[in-house]
């Protein structure tokens, strides 16, 4: 099933772009995620997203199903790591992140409740998902 997933999601995933529209959904997020923060981008696709949130003063780490968008994000991110969120087990220590953001991902999941709770742990106390 992960191959299958994979290899949908192949093209896809590294045609998304960053959407800058004024008020636009990835302008709320750069918004709310400020700046000199960890963040993980889950389903960061090809890192236009986290490339922007970088050249903020962000230190941005991703997710992409994807193996060749997850490439493409490895040049602009400061790592990314290749697979399904609901399979992968993350190697990063509890409460790492500031922000996880889980833009456009939840509705491709099969049980988003579950990668959310699972992602939680990855939460500073104070951190945000968004």
């Amino acid at each position: 099933m992960n191959d299958q997933i994979q290899e949908y999601y192949k093209e896809k995933a590294n045609k998304y772009k960053l959407f800058s529209v004024p008020g636009g959904v990835h302008a709320r997020i750069i918004e709310w995620t400020g700046t000199g923060k960890t963040v993980l981008d889950v389903g960061c696709a090809a890192g236009y997203l986290g490339a922007e949130l970088k050249n903020r003063g962000n230190r941005v780490f991703g997710v992409e199903v994807s193996d060749l968008a997850a490439r493409a994000a490895a040049d602009r991110l400061d790592g990314v790591i290749v697979g399904n969120i609901e399979a992968l087990d993350l190697p990063y220590p509890k409460g790492h992140f500031d922000v996880i953001i889980c833009a456009d991902i939840l509705e491709h999941l099969f049980q988003p409740a579950e990668a959310l709770i699972k992602l939680r742990q990855y939460l500073k106390d104070d951190g945000v998902l968004i």
